[in-house]
């Protein structure tokens, strides 16, 4: 987690939605994240390529855009050595 923020890698992390265990329904995602408002979404694709996202607030259903600049994407290009996409600033669409 070098490249991840210090707030991000000091923070005690803990299982909340799982695809697995909670089904694949973005409404049971958004229920389980509700009251989290620090998340690190992560992802693995079929062929094993880990990415995903730090969000700074409760995920919810929304038409427009929302968070702030501390959130970012990642990707990992081997396999301890993320890759931390940060806001640019160009614009405020998170």
């Amino acid at each position: 987690m070098g490249d991840f923020p210090t707030m991000v890698r000091m923070m005690d992390w803990r299982l909340v939605y799982s695809m697995n265990r909670d089904g694949v329904s973005m409404l049971s995602f958004f229920e389980k994240c509700r009251s989290c408002t620090y998340t690190l979404l992560v992802v693995q694709d079929f062929e094993g390529h880990v990415f995903g996202g730090f969000c700074n607030e409760p995920w919810k259903i929304s038409s427009t855009f929302y968070g702030t600049g501390e959130n970012f994407l990642y990707t990992f290009k081997k396999k301890n050595e993320a890759i931390v996409y940060r806001w640019t600033g160009l614009d405020d669409q998170f």
